[in-house]
């Protein structure tokens, strides 16, 4: 897998991890859905989660994470959304169920970033 910053190399990287090429940004049950953000050289710059909510989850620097509308963050700093990619949700070990809109989903409490759940309460 290359290691340079090219839309081509991230993703392959998200496809290391399960994530597709998809095609609209709105939320699907059983999916985990990430945005590529790049800048006008097709450099990519930043990367959004989606939520179960349908808005999506940011990390700016070493701000808390952001909670936002997925074309929120375009301009000059991040550029705009060149790409989604989205994945079947991992079995969990760990997790809270959460209803939403009639349907019982799963919550991630918490994953390493290798996407190994790890565990909350003694011993951790």
């Amino acid at each position: 897998m290359p290691r340079e910053r090219t839309r081509d190399a991230f993703v392959a990287a998200f496809a290391s991890l399960g994530y597709t090429v998809c095609v609209g940004e709105e939320r699907e049950a059983g999916y985990e859905r990430i945005a590529l953000f790049a800048d006008g050289d097709g450099r990519p710059t930043h990367a959004a989660r989606q939520l179960l909510n349908g808005r999506w989850s940011s990390k700016l620097g070493k701000a808390e994470d952001i909670e936002h509308g997925l074309h929120d963050l375009e301009g000059a700093l991040y550029g705009s959304v060149v790409l989604i990619l989205k994945r079947l949700v991992p079995p969990l070990t760990e997790g809270t169920a959460k209803e939403e809109g009639g349907q019982v989903e799963k919550e991630v409490v918490g994953r390493k970033r290798c996407q190994e759940p790890f565990k909350i309460g003694k011993g951790s």
